[in-house]
């Protein structure tokens, strides 16, 4: 399964998706900001970004516009409005899933993410 680095500033809800993410297999490291986030990305190495938008310090939109990596990104928010999804889908994000949100839809949507990075590591450029 994905290294997930998961970003968000609520501690309850990092403990719930991260244990949740655990018992699927994942390994996952949590940021509380974008600074932390960012730091992570460096450390971590992270095959999959999930990335709250609204955080302290640093939130999710400037954690993209920091990120020197193409790790794919699933941005998750409470805020749901078209020009959140717009300006994170802009900026680089693959998803945008609104809070609340079950567990088994973000499962099913880190899948398709998972099968984009295998597909895309199963394709060498041809001469």
């Amino acid at each position: 399964m994905s290294k997930i680095l998961l970003v968000d500033d609520d501690p309850l809800f990092s403990v719930w998706l991260a244990d949740a993410l655990c018992t699927q297999g994942h390994e996952v490291k949590c940021a509380v900001n974008g600074i932390e986030g960012l730091a992570c990305i460096e450390s971590f190495a992270p095959d999959i970004i999930v990335l709250d938008l609204v955080m302290p310090q640093m939130n999710g939109f400037e954690l993209l516009k920091a990120r020197e990596c193409s790790t794919p990104v699933l941005m998750i928010s409470a805020r749901d409005n078209e020009d959140d999804r717009i300006t994170g889908y802009e900026l680089g994000a693959d998803d945008f899933l609104s809070k609340p949100f079950s567990i088994k839809e973000i499962f099913v949507r880190l899948r398709a993410l998972e099968r984009r990075l295998c597909a895309g590591h199963s394709h060498s450029p041809q001469m």
